[in-house]
């Protein structure tokens, strides 16, 4: 009875094994890059992205083995036409490239934005490859999701997303 426990128990861990090993690879999803600047969340606020800059990398900014890539700074305009201030406490950034690959960020903030006022937050993005001739490698998405809360105590998140060329 016990050589028969152990038998069913290898053949149980040789059936998983094999299942492991014929199965497909695990594909990294691919990032769909928006056509322009999206904005979520933002509710009655007016978001808008401007000086949009892009410029290759020197080669004192890579980090092996990176041999090309590119820096976008722009700024995040928040204008507040309500009549109750908001403030931005938290900023999460996630960047990616077109091939799935992503790097998450997370930092404190302080803005604020008084009713009817506006304020603006500027923002970088770096992409390098060790390939510069891989185009996915060196085109993606910053997604920047603001956090924080109104004056009368609500949440507020809004996120953009900024496509990067």
């Amino acid at each position: 009875m016990r050589h028969l426990a152990f038998k069913f128990f290898g053949l149980t861990l040789f059936l998983a094994l094999l299942s492991l090993r014929c199965a497909p690879p695990k594909r990294i999803p691919s990032v769909v890059k928006p056509t322009e600047v999206e904005v979520k969340g933002a509710g009655p606020l007016v978001v808008t992205v401007t000086g949009m800059q892009k410029r290759p990398l020197m080669s004192r900014e890579l980090a092996p083995p990176a041999t090309g890539g590119f820096l976008w700074e722009y700024q995040v305009k928040i204008a507040n036409p309500t009549d109750t201030g908001i403030t931005l406490v938290r900023l999460r950034i996630t960047l990616q490239n077109l091939l799935g690959e992503s790097w998450p960020g997370d930092q404190p903030l302080n803005l604020r934005v008084e009713a009817g006022g506006e304020q603006q937050v500027s923002l970088q993005a770096r992409l390098a490859s060790s390939d510069p001739q891989s185009k996915p490698g060196v085109t993606g998405v910053e997604t920047s999701t603001f956090l924080g809360h109104h004056d009368d105590g609500q949440p507020i998140s809004l996120t953009v997303r900024v496509p990067l060329d």
